[in-house]
């Protein structure tokens, strides 16, 4: 209750759906964790294929998918995408004791035999150790352990993700980390610490939406006396939210007929400018310098 937003992954979203407090449905997604504990890359085919997708049903329209025990197959995650899930998150990301893994939304890329496949879902891997690492095996109060967990947590948001602003996604079972509010600690910590540092807390399909709406966004600038004008468009795709950061090598003008067309301007310094699009799907912007 303390997070703006979440995504509970479920294998069994309808009935998390109906029993989720009223005041907390709007900040939380709904994916799936597979029907099965089964490892689903040793399941035959059509088996497998009927453990991951849950039918749509009023109310429901799940985008994403985690594989239990990170049991991958090439043909499920081509299953996936065909119908229609817009992003797993099951490969872990390990940027502190090795580079394994991606901090940004990534369009997964099968290969085999020779051959390669890009896939349209996106992969937004989970950080390799969750709370099960720290909480599984372990009996008591847990304090020694919270603060363990808590500590790397905090170090893998200041050391890792915020410096290149990527995307950390936590995985917390509420078996261990929602045992106590010793357990659960070490996560409000990190809230505490993303809000602290203006962090995007939000669930993985708003992440997704934000992602291929940057990937279908086209820049388009033009130069001449004394002014740029800056035309964004989202083409089908609506761009709110899409920020340009624009600096000038010298001082710019405090032209007042400065304008932006379904969009904002906020000069951040006399050298540095943030465009901002408004929702639609296009933006338009007139500086002067």
């Amino acid at each position: 209750e303390d997070s703006p937003a979440l995504t509970i992954f479920s294998n069994n979203p309808e009935t998390v759906s109906r029993n989720l407090p009223d005041h907390m449905i709007s900040g939380v997604e709904i994916a799936s964790l597979s029907r099965s504990d089964e490892r689903l890359d040793q399941m035959r085919s059509q088996r497998a294929k009927e453990m991951v997708h849950w039918p749509s049903s009023p109310g429901m329209n799940m985008q994403g998918f985690r594989f239990p025990r990170l049991a991958r197959s090439h043909h499920l995650f081509q299953y996936l995408e065909s119908v229609g899930y817009s992003y797993d998150s099951s490969l872990p990301v390990n940027h502190q004791d090795y580079y394994g893994g991606t901090i940004f939304p990534v369009n997964l890329m099968l290969a085999n035999r020779g051959s390669s496949l890009s896939l349209k879902i996106l992969e937004m891997g989970p950080i390799f150790r969750d709370d099960w690492s720290f909480y599984g095996s372990v009996s008591g109060y847990k304090l020694e352990e919270a603060a363990m967990y808590q500590k790397f947590l905090l170090e893998t948001w200041n050391n890792v993700f915020l410096p290149q602003r990527g995307l950390m996604v936590q995985i917390g079972d509420p078996k261990f980390e929602g045992e106590s509010e010793v357990t659960l600690e070490p996560v409000k910590a990190l809230i505490r610490q993303a809000q602290a540092d203006n962090g995007w807390i939000t669930t993985l399909s708003s992440v997704a939406d934000f992602w291929k709406m940057k990937e279908s966004a086209v820049v388009s600038v033009w130069q001449d006396d004394g002014q740029i004008q800056i035309h964004v468009t989202g083409g089908e795709h609506n761009i709110e939210g899409l920020t340009l950061t624009i600096e000038f090598a010298e001082q710019r003008s405090n032209d007042e007929r400065e304008t932006a067309l379904n969009g904002s301007i906020h000069n951040e310094s006399p050298s540095v400018v943030n465009l901002v699009s408004a929702s639609g799907y296009q933006s338009f912007y007139i500086l002067h310098y």
